[in-house]
């Protein structure tokens, strides 16, 4: 394993090098596939350590995408870590990256959920969630407030004539989908909504009968989960958002986080964006990684218009290089690559919307030999 890190570590690119080093914050650090994301994390993470004597592995919070990332990222962390202490000679520095090693297997690396569940269990109460909740799907019970609520509001004349199940399964999908992207529908957002159809009185009087149902159903599940003291994976991330809101406890964990590290960034929901942005405001050094080209959650709430959104604010607040960019492809030949970049020159229609990505072409390196990492 240690020459593993050794082979890694010499044969950075100057443009992975260059990332590293960067010392700059917030960053949004913007990597095709194959490009070496993952090592660059890692060495950076390294660099910081090694450069700023009073920062350790505990000043840093980790989020990664799966279970399994997480896993390879404490191993690969851990791993290059020991390498580190194995070569440098200077006592001091020795013994910094030895307390590294040792707590390495107990930092704050997780998936986001894992992060946010941990910050709730730790500052919840703040925001009336007790620490022993539970977790767990909600959707068999969600789908049963559902079935109640339309059935003692199915005699009104408006829906006489629209089937029972196709008004459940409308507003499991508007649930569902909601709660996935991190929208809330409440009535102050209803009573604001117009609904003025021209010449269709029925159709906006029907808009107005299927919301009033909708919050019946929000509000009776919410009642629920609160009553079971449940949170759903997805109540995770907005709870945290709710918590961070709460001016103390963001004070508290900006002073508890120097850094915090994300990959993947471009599966990013508006919960997980909110989340972000308060901890950016709070002083947090923030370092993100992603590709919306590799966006493939969209299914489940990811929307790449958050990336977008970040980045943009990212420019704002910094004035140098904001948003390196990695695009060497160390992984595949010069033929596939032409064809993966000639087919994101078009745009993709996703829901009915046009999507364009942005040109930041794939390229390779002037020698895959002996240079670059390529995960």
């Amino acid at each position: 394993m240690g020459n593993m890190a050794e082979r890694k570590a010499n044969s950075l690119t100057p443009k992975q090098q260059a990332i590293i080093n960067l010392n700059s914050y917030p960053q949004y650090l913007r990597a095709g596939a194959g490009t070496g994301k993952t090592e660059v994390l890692i060495q950076k993470i390294i660099h910081i350590i090694r450069s700023e004597p009073k920062t350790s592995l505990k000043d840093f919070g980790i989020i990664t995408f799966t279970n399994k990332a997480t896993d390879e990222m404490r191993m690969r962390l851990t791993d290059s870590l020991y390498h580190e202490w194995l070569n440098v000679l200077d006592k001091e520095e020795q013994q910094q990256l030895r307390f590294n090693v040792e707590i390495a297997s107990m930092i704050d690396l997780s998936t986001i959920h894992g992060f946010c569940e941990n910050l709730l269990r730790n500052y919840g109460l703040a925001i009336g969630v007790a620490s022993n909740f539970k977790i767990k799907s909600f959707r068999h019970k969600i789908n049963e407030v559902i079935g109640e609520i339309v059935n003692e509001n199915y005699d009104h004349p408006l829906v006489k004539n629209i089937p029972q199940y196709k008004i459940n399964k409308l507003m499991s999908i508007l649930l569902i989908s909601n709660s996935d992207h991190g929208y809330v529908i409440d009535k102050p957002s209803v009573d604001k909504a117009n609904f003025n159809t021209k010449e269709n009185d029925y159709w906006n009087e029907v808009k107005c009968f299927f919301l009033d149902l909708y919050l019946k159903a929000y509000n009776k599940i919410e009642e629920l989960k609160q009553h079971e003291n449940t949170l759903t994976p997805n109540d995770l991330i907005k709870k945290t958002v709710e918590l961070l809101s709460n001016e103390h406890i963001l004070r508290k964990l900006s002073n508890k986080y120097k850094y915090l590290f994300i990959d993947e960034f471009q599966d990013t929901n508006k919960d997980q964006f909110d989340l972000v942005k308060l901890l950016i405001t709070a002083g947090v050094k923030v370092f993100l990684v992603g590709d919306d080209k590799q966006s493939v959650y969209a299914f489940r709430g990811a929307d790449i218009q958050n990336s977008r959104q970040m980045s943009n604010i990212i420019s704002q607040l910094q004035t140098g290089d904001h948003s390196p960019k990695l695009d060497e492809n160390f992984r595949t030949d010069a033929s596939l690559i032409s064809i993966i970049n000639n087919i994101f020159k078009h745009n993709f229609t996703f829901n009915e919307q046009k999507i364009a990505f942005p040109l930041e072409p794939l390229s390779i390196p002037a020698s895959k030999e002996g240079t670059g990492v390529d995960e």
